[in-house]
């Protein structure tokens, strides 16, 4: 059985890619442009979502923002 934090953690990252759009990333020049984007984006969710889970939120940025420009380098 999974652990309740695991649990947790798959459904913050669940509402990270709920909110993250690939128009969100192309907007962006930087990437800390989208780490912002998808903080205001989310803004509604969850406060412990901030923080404690910065590096989620994170991750998945840096990997749809690597998965984007990769086509284009």
């Amino acid at each position: 059985y999974m652990s309740n934090m695991k649990r947790f953690i798959m459904q913050v990252e669940d509402k990270v890619y709920e909110h993250l759009t690939e128009d969100m990333v192309a907007e962006c020049e930087h990437i800390s442009e989208l780490y912002s984007k998808v903080e205001e984006s989310m803004a509604g969710e969850s406060d412990v979502i901030f923080g404690m889970f910065d590096d989620i939120v994170r991750d998945i940025c840096d990997d749809a923002w690597n998965e984007y420009w990769s086509k284009y380098a």
